[in-house]
């Protein structure tokens, strides 16, 4: 019985830390309509591994606007783009 549970054990805490090492980058861009093309406002970096039921680009955005929305005229201009990262250890 000892062999199950420490195997389970064991294989929960490896994918615990597979997910720990990993991060997301959001590139965040504003739409400039005028010369046609995104400018690049900054990123943001995310380690929590659960993104509380939101896609990447959904979690992104959100913090994007919450973020730099102050910093332009319409936020419906904001746009992410999510980069999955893996941390060297």
């Amino acid at each position: 019985m000892c062999d199950e549970v420490c195997t389970v054990r064991t294989s929960f805490l490896l994918h615990l830390t597979r997910r720990e090492n990993r991060m997301i980058v959001y590139k965040v861009f504003y739409k400039d309509y005028d010369n046609k093309k995104g400018v690049l406002l900054g990123k943001l970096t995310e380690r929590r591994s659960d993104l509380r039921g939101l896609s990447a680009m959904q979690a992104g955005l959100k913090w994007a606007m919450a973020t730099f929305g102050d910093q332009v005229r319409d936020k419906g201009r904001l746009f992410v783009v999510p980069e999955d990262v893996q941390q060297n250890t």
